[in-house]
């Protein structure tokens, strides 16, 4: 049985404190929708936790916890994803953020998914489950009092990855999994943010970080458990490179995308993981698509206390035109 914990929070104004650069302020503003797009103050937050949301595996990791405003009004939704290499973490590192959102008008999914082990690869079990989860909420949205059509998705680092994944994929059925986890419903987000994640796993070993050729936790997510080190010039690694790389499926599908890169991050600037050809591909699909720099904030701590509060206003600014 889920217990549900409430909460009381009061809502003050924040002001945005990142300092930006490489930004790209076009917008492809959507129309309004229904749903209320403010809380009241000293609204009550419910707090549902572990919530299965598929069947793939009754031992599997297939657990969300929703927050939301308690107040039965309707509210856009955000499927949150975190990071930890494929290989760890969990939803608590976003519970934090998870709870800043409800307070600023959305009900939030805060998911877990399968992660390797040294024996057991996670993709595309990972992005199979992001899937599912998008597919449940939406599948239950009357029961949240979520709006089924305005669901948006951020994800960190590895996650980061995978909700761009979900988000670029919504238009094929590649990650759709076995049936009977809400098939047929849209697994589709009406906008996405990408905080340090991978979206070219290619480009990213040639050119934004060669070290990783070694890296055990990118080997460990695909599956190479027998190799010291990816040969991108051999077909069956450069096949699964490509095959978990979101930019393999970008379409007009995907929606606008913010790529989010920190200035504490590494790699930084001029470097980076999102290149301009990258984006001018993007922007074609959806003008609406960009890159911006926090220079103020750091890869990995966007729940931490000193940079939440970042990137919370960086994320309600972009999702707005798009989910109220």
């Amino acid at each position: 049985m889920n217990n549900s914990l409430m909460i009381f929070f009061s809502i003050g104004s924040l002001g945005l404190l990142a300092s930006c650069s490489n930004v790209d302020s076009s917008s492809d503003k959507s129309s309004a929708s229904s749903s209320v797009s403010t809380v009241a103050d000293n609204v009550e937050i419910s707090i549902i936790k572990n919530i299965r949301y598929a069947s793939f595996d009754p031992d599997s990791a297939n657990l969300l916890d929703i927050y939301r405003p308690n107040d039965g009004k309707v509210y856009p939704g955000l499927v949150l994803v975190h990071g930890g290499g494929w290989r760890s973490g969990d939803k608590e590192k976003l519970n934090e953020t998870s709870v800043d959102l409800a307070k600023r008008g959305y009900v939030v999914a805060n998911i877990n998914y399968q992660l390797s082990t040294t024996t057991k690869k996670a993709f595309p079990e990972a992005v199979i489950d992001v899937k599912a989860a998008i597919r449940w909420f939406r599948a239950n949205a009357a029961t949240y009092n979520l709006n089924p059509d305005k669901i948006g998705g951020i994800g960190g680092s590895a996650g980061g990855n995978l909700i761009a994944m979900a988000a670029s994929t919504s238009h094929i059925d590649t990650f759709d999994g076995p049936p009977g986890n809400n098939e047929g419903v849209s697994d589709a987000l009406q906008a996405t943010i990408v905080l340090a994640g991978g979206f070219d796993q290619e480009r990213r070993l040639k050119i934004t970080w060669p070290g990783s050729h070694r890296s055990e936790s990118i080997r460990a997510y695909f599956g190479l458990f027998d190799v010291d080190s990816i040969d991108v010039d051999n077909p069956e690694h450069l096949a699964l490179l490509r095959a978990g790389s979101p930019v393999t499926y970008a379409s007009p599908e995907m929606g606008p995308i913010l790529f989010i890169e920190s200035g504490q991050d590494f790699p930084n600037p001029p470097i980076g993981r999102y290149p301009p050809e990258t984006m001018e591909e993007l922007k074609s699909f959806n003008p609406g698509s960009k890159r911006m720099l926090l220079t103020d904030a750091k890869h990995s701590k966007w729940n931490d206390d000193e940079y939440r509060e970042i990137y919370v206003n960086t994320y309600v600014e972009f999702l707005s035109p798009y989910l109220k």
